[in-house]
């Protein structure tokens, strides 16, 4: 358990290019395919390998099966925002998080791809002379770790590691676990960090119901 944040982490970014895939639409239906490429913003399916692709946005699933490295993965579809007031309920966007502690508080993890685009450098040079180069930025992978209770209509942001969106895990689990003496005690101490957020959230459920 102790390592399950890394081992799930790195098997979601060893994504392939077609996976096997069951989507499941609000509606109640479902299609067996395939998906392809990143997986990270939408959906490409197609229900052969060599047929026609066709673009699912995550507001139209309810969850989705993915079979990857393997190993067949299941994704929830939930609502989220990035920002400090996790209370707004407005500019909420819709993404796909794994499920790693069930219970009546649930912890997933969200693992995202960027592809930046390339960029153009320009250099002037004393005798006037301009140098032009095109810098090929390399991509990066971000996880965040997320909670949500039945009743809460989106996820709740608990911790995003990498700097520049940067979420402060104690911080954010001692305003959402407040009604909890027992852990807040826990987590002040340090008893409890990011790396432990599967045994924080067990013990939340089994002492703080």
């Amino acid at each position: 358990m102790k390592h399950i944040l890394f081992f799930i982490l790195c098997s979601n970014l060893l994504i392939a290019q077609k996976n096997p895939a069951t989507i499941f639409f609000k509606n109640g239906t479902s299609q067996e395919g395939y998906v392809f490429g990143d997986t990270s913003w939408e959906l490409r399916f197609s229900k052969e390998l060599k047929g026609k692709k066709t673009k699912y946005q995550f507001e139209e699933l309810d969850s989705l099966h993915i079979t990857e490295n393997n190993q067949l993965v299941s994704y929830h579809i939930h609502k989220y925002r990035f920002g400090k007031n996790q209370k707004k309920t407005k500019n909420l966007k819709y993404t796909k998080v794994q499920l790693i502690v069930d219970g009546p508080v649930q912890l997933y993890i969200q693992s995202l791809n960027y592809n930046t685009p390339t960029t153009t450098q320009f250099t002037r040079y004393p005798n006037g002379h301009i140098n032009q180069k095109t810098v090929f930025l390399a991509d990066y992978s971000q996880y965040s770790l997320f909670v949500k209770k039945p009743n809460e209509e989106k996820l709740f942001w608990l911790a995003t590691p990498q700097a520049g969106l940067a979420r402060n895990f104690k911080k954010a689990s001692l305003e959402y676990f407040q009604d909890c003496p027992a852990l807040v005690s826990k987590l002040e101490s340090n008893e409890f960090k990011r790396k432990t957020a599967p045994q924080m959230i067990q013990f939340y459920n089994n002492n703080c119901q």
